[in-house]
């Protein structure tokens, strides 16, 4: 299912963004979501903060480029 939810972000993500911009965007999205998993296994909790910190930035900065 998680495989599932990245896909159709990176689909919505090049939809939105157009092709190359959207195909950089998904990757770093991706290889952050690897990380976070990563470290998820380490810290737990802590990391949740975090995301939720670099969502709210993301949501902030990425409709403006």
């Amino acid at each position: 299912t998680l495989i599932l939810v990245v896909l159709a972000l990176f689909a919505l993500n090049i939809k939105i963004h157009g092709f190359k911009a959207g195909f950089f965007t998904s990757l770093i999205f991706m290889a952050s979501v690897v990380l976070i998993v990563v470290l998820k296994e380490k810290f737990g909790m802590i990391v949740y903060a975090v995301l939720a910190v670099l969502a709210l930035v993301a949501v902030i900065f990425l409709p403006r480029n």
